[in-house]
């Protein structure tokens, strides 16, 4: 619980970090974050399916993280729910490996397309031939991409911008925001878009206090990132409060942090199920949580609607995922398939897609 600790009173900081935190504006904090801390965002699908999509396939661009693997077998119910085939084609992020993959889709007669977290240059020519041939595709974790050359950019720019400021905000409202360093990841086009609008926030809110950015590289994910993010932090013996973007950033690092004796408040978007377990287990200060599995099915349902001749939702189309702050105090049950705010989900989609003909 020392990391809870430290985030919550500020464990151990300076006087000059505790001066610094007290001139930041936790009332205007607290405004923005208001509506995401005691409950999840509103559910984004509400609208019956008219016509069943049963009989279509659609291909499944794995972009080969542990995040992208999640997506995949969440996917994977929702679509024996509508009678969808998905076919899987690992890429990770080979250019020449997502060329490849691509050239399958286009050659496999599939009727629609989901592509997760692969930066817009390495599939934009594959693109521009999906929408000549009226096959739709969707995205997730894809910032730099809008309608109308994809019908549904989820976990896309503007919820990343939204999640940017709001973990900013928290940070000022309930932590310390005295030294925050704030890791990115270039391949990960999201976190990257994120880092502008959590700095400009931080500096709002809190004037005084000091910032930086450091880099962890997407292949060190479950290998060396812990390694890599510990060194930083003995770089900087200063940082009170490290921000992760994704939540498979963090992988191992507890336990890294322990053994070198390095109490640092963390905090991440996106919390993948290790994550999730880290903030149950107090080892993980908070999270903004994202509702994967709405999120997946909501992309299912949009890939439904497009490929039948139907409107996406407004929410979908309109990136407004489903979030909350989690701690250990409102994170409870099983989070081996991630956290939803909406437990029922299924049933909420099944009832939606019900009398589709």
């Amino acid at each position: 619980m020392a990391v809870l600790t430290a985030f919550l009173v500020a464990s151990g900081s300076g006087t000059q970090a505790q001066d610094k935190a007290a001139k930041a504006d936790k009332v205007a904090a607290n405004d923005l974050i208001a509506g995401y801390v005691d409950k999840p965002t509103a559910f984004p699908v509400t609208t019956p399916l008219a016509k069943s999509a049963k009989g279509k396939k659609i291909a499944f661009i794995d972009c080969a993280t542990p995040i992208c693997a999640l997506f995949y077998q969440l996917l994977t119910p929702a679509a024996e729910a509508t009678g969808i085939t998905v076919v899987r084609i690992p890429t990770g992020y080979s250019a020449d490996k997502v060329a490849e993959g691509f050239d399958n889709v286009l050659a496999g007669h599939f009727d629609g397309v989901f592509i997760t977290a692969l930066p817009v240059p390495l599939f934009a020519r594959a693109l521009e031939k999906l929408n000549a041939a009226k096959i739709p595709a969707i995205t997730s974790g894809v910032t730099d991409i809008s309608p109308p050359k994809v019908g549904m950019a989820g976990a896309g720019g503007s919820s990343s911008i939204r999640a940017a400021k709001l973990l900013a905000a928290y940070i000022v409202a309930r932590g310390d925001p005295s030294d925050v360093v704030f890791y990115e990841t270039p391949e990960l086009t999201f976190t990257t878009l994120m880092l502008k609008p959590f700095k400009d926030t931080l500096a709002q809110l809190c004037p005084q206090c000091s910032f930086r950015a450091a880099t962890i590289p997407v292949a060190s994910f479950g290998t060396s990132s812990p390694s890599v993010i510990v060194n930083d932090l003995q770089s900087h013996p200063t940082t009170k409060t490290a921000v992760f973007p994704v939540g498979e950033q963090a992988g191992g690092l507890p336990s890294a942090m322990k053994t070198a004796g390095i109490d640092v408040a963390t905090i991440s978007y996106v919390p993948d199920p290790p994550a999730l377990k880290q903030i149950q287990d107090g080892q993980m200060s908070a999270g903004l949580g994202l509702d994967l599995p709405v999120l997946v099915w909501t992309e299912l349902d949009t890939l439904a609607r497009l490929m039948t001749g139907q409107p996406a939702e407004p929410a979908a189309v309109n990136d407004d995922v489903v979030v909350q702050f989690l701690t250990a105090k409102n994170l409870k049950g099983d989070v081996t398939y991630g956290w939803s705010g909406y437990p029922d989900y299924a049933e909420r989609f099944k009832a939606v897609w019900a009398n589709a003909k």
